[in-house]
């Protein structure tokens, strides 16, 4: 189905596993589009994925203030879209946290972390694309973009940026591709 959520969110005192939004369990084929999706809870993320294929995530924003990433694929979170976003967390793991996930894309977006990564890719995460984005960490020496276990990624025309390491690969990961694309220390 078609989502417009104008403002999802959560707080501090909702309890474990209370996300702003979460697409679970074959969620297949859905759209957010124009909406806002927010979290301060530090036990979830403000959007979480898991065993989902074929949702497109467009003109959100999503924010996590607390310490959690905005946005989490977990496992088997394939063939998704975030285009035209913008992602942001304050603290945690990432902006963007995929784990396990495969040929899902972020398209024009931004991933911005403060004291978190702009995002991390891992766990045998596969033929995932970023493309026309912007990556970045903006406090406290953190990594713009991390890959780790992660195989046959591709970030193209995209900018990547931190205050310690722009792009961080490790854990074995193999075939990755950067094109075309800006990294930044500031």
């Amino acid at each position: 189905g078609t989502f417009s959520v104008l403002f999802a969110t959560n707080t501090a005192n909702a309890g474990s596993n209370a996300y702003g939004f979460a697409l679970d369990a074959g969620a297949h084929d859905n759209v957010v589009s124009r909406s806002s999706i927010a979290a301060t809870s530090n036990s979830s993320p403000a959007l979480y994925a898991s065993n989902v294929t074929s949702n497109t995530l467009s003109e959100v924003y999503v924010r996590h203030d607390g310490n959690n990433s905005a946005v989490h694929f977990d496992s088997s979170a394939n063939r998704n879209t975030i285009e035209l976003s913008t992602i942001t967390s304050a603290a945690g793991t990432a902006a963007f946290y995929l784990n396990g996930g495969s040929s899902n894309t972020v398209d024009r977006s931004f991933l911005i972390g403060q004291n978190s990564y702009g995002a991390w890719i891992l766990n045998n995460s596969h033929d995932n694309v970023i493309r026309l984005s912007t990556v970045a960490s903006t406090l406290n020496s953190q990594i713009g973009l991390r890959f780790t276990q992660a195989t046959s990624n591709t970030v193209t025309q995209s900018y990547i940026q931190s205050t310690a390491y722009s792009l961080y690969m490790d854990g074995g990961g193999s075939r990755n591709t950067l094109d075309r694309s800006s990294l930044v220390t500031v």
